[in-house]
């Protein structure tokens, strides 16, 4: 793993949303949201990292950002069997660019959608969203209350047109779990959202007309574009995903080890994760956090993994991609169903 590679743990904020229910429940379930900056050939010292991190880690669903293109995509799924992982979901093809947002779970998939702006806007000339969202569904063991979950990878940049397309994308991804119910039903907004959420909303704000320096081929749906001429788009990526009653999310901690958030000290970019209130345990991971809770019948809480690595450990070597000092976690059970929920 190079110096560049190993920054993949770092670069990003890799934001976890929440929304839980009132009490206690019974089924934990650990999940995690990684950039990985390209998967990597087997065999690579990048790629057996990987599988390092996510063995140490012992998610039962993980989110993955920047699957790089089609010839990364058989590189993803022989990293999720050879991390255990029997069910995986990953879009044929992406709006703009190469990368992709992707699932990979121990849990069977029992429902998924690949948004794309035309199928959330009802406009058929809409696209507006950089990286196809990716939605599933997952069992949770027992009687509890399946879990879904969404992944996105937000523009990055700082010209206004990159902060157009966050807001955008954020509104977009509210729109997931539209015919889902707040308070009854358990989902989980994760991925690298690229936006810091004390610095905004960031100026113009709100937007009232499309930002100069769009792709030719973006084309802001009709639902967005009335947003934008009545009362204007949020230039805040975190606005769309906090209003009430739905989506209804609000901030969660998410600490190193040493108590910083910071996931990359050399930018002071940082981890976070929101949610609907407070969970009953919070431990703190070196390089994220563990929010320990469970699900059962019509109430739950979320036991929400988030970060760029996992356990007690050490930083990553940037030569050899070996973690020292590293106390790993208990890894929960896992299915063995060679199956793949594939789109």
């Amino acid at each position: 793993m190079s110096p560049a590679q190993s920054n993949r743990f770092f670069v990003v904020t890799a934001m976890v949303f929440t929304l839980s229910g009132t009490a206690i429940a019974q089924t934990p379930v650990r999940i995690a949201t990684w950039n990985v900056f390209t998967v990597g050939s087997p065999g690579t010292t990048e790629y057996d990292a990987a599988v390092d991190v996510l063995g140490r880690i012992g998610a039962d669903v993980v989110a993955i950002n920047e699957v790089n293109g089609s010839g990364d995509v058989p590189n993803f799924e022989q990293l999720a069997a050879d991390a255990g992982y029997a069910f995986t979901v990953i879009p044929g093809s992406n709006p703009f660019g190469a990368q992709r947002n992707a699932f990979m779970s121990s849990l069977p998939i029992v429902a998924q959608t690949i948004h794309t702006s035309a199928s959330l806007s009802g406009d058929g000339s809409a696209n507006d969203i950089t990286r196809l969202l990716v939605e599933i569904t997952v069992d949770v063991p027992g009687d509890a209350v399946d879990l879904t979950l969404v992944v996105e990878h937000w523009k990055s940049g700082t010209a206004d047109s990159d902060e157009f397309r966050r807001a955008s994308e954020s509104f977009r991804m509210a729109q997931t779990v539209s015919d889902l119910v707040t308070g009854v039903d358990a989902y989980v907004f994760m991925g690298d959202i690229n936006e810091e959420i004390d610095s905004v909303p960031r100026t113009p704000n709100p937007f009232t007309s499309l930002p100069g320096g769009l792709p030719a081929s973006f084309s802001l749906g009709a639902d967005l574009d009335a947003e934008m001429n009545g009362p204007g788009i949020e230039n805040n990526p975190f606005f769309y995903l906090e209003q009430s009653p739905a989506p209804g999310v609000t901030a969660l901690p998410a600490l190193q080890l040493d108590g910083s958030d910071g996931t990359r000290p050399a930018s002071g970019r940082r981890l976070a994760a929101r949610g609907k209130r407070p969970f009953p345990s919070n431990r703190q991971l070196s390089g994220g956090a563990e929010v320990s809770a469970g699900f059962g019948p019509r109430k739950h809480h979320i036991s929400a993994r988030v970060g760029d690595r996992a356990g007690k450990c050490l930083p990553i070597n940037p030569k050899t991609g070996a973690q020292a000092g590293c106390e790993p976690l208990e890894a929960p059970g896992r299915a063995h169903a060679q199956q793949a929920a594939q789109q």
